[in-house]
């Protein structure tokens, strides 16, 4: 998203003052599919075995009717979606990511959670949810925790 500009004038010049991007923390998430990745341990590929289209769909559509903030509360603990940070993604994550180009949006990489496993990585771009992966084992990142 661009920036804004507030004009404000005074008696002899005009200023331009940068505002915050409006955040889109209220907004329905808004689903696309066109950076899917097709090859790789964590492709989305329907033909997979370990894919579960049924709770994929079902969630889909769950998660549809959400805001972002209702999906990512504030307090992280009563959420099992999270931003993934580039230090916590696994050795094969990281591959298909330079593979993909997509260094630069490694700051802005979620995981939502379809199960006690099974996950849904991409990336968010304001109110939308750009679908890259499909990791069916927890294995995109890389968790400490027990039972993950």
């Amino acid at each position: 998203m661009g920036k804004k500009f507030k004009e404000r004038r005074t008696a002899k010049e005009k200023i331009l003052i940068s505002l915050p991007p409006a955040s889109t923390d209220n907004c329905i998430i808004v689903w696309s599919f066109d950076k899917v990745d097709r090859n790789g341990i964590f492709s989305f590929d329907l033909s997979r075995k370990d894919l579960d289209i049924e709770n994929l769909f079902q969630k889909i559509l769950e998660f549809s009717t959400m805001k972002w903030c209702e999906l990512f509360p504030t307090d992280k603990r009563k959420s099992r979606h999270h931003t993934l940070s580039k230090e916590s993604l696994s050795k094969q994550a990281l591959e298909r990511i330079e593979v993909l180009k997509l260094d630069e949006d490694t700051d802005s990489i979620f995981s939502l959670a379809l199960n006690n496993k099974a996950r849904l990585i991409g990336i968010r771009n304001g109110a939308v949810f750009q679908v890259i992966w499909y990791d069916a084992n927890h294995e995109f990142s890389i968790s400490n925790k027990k039972h993950t």
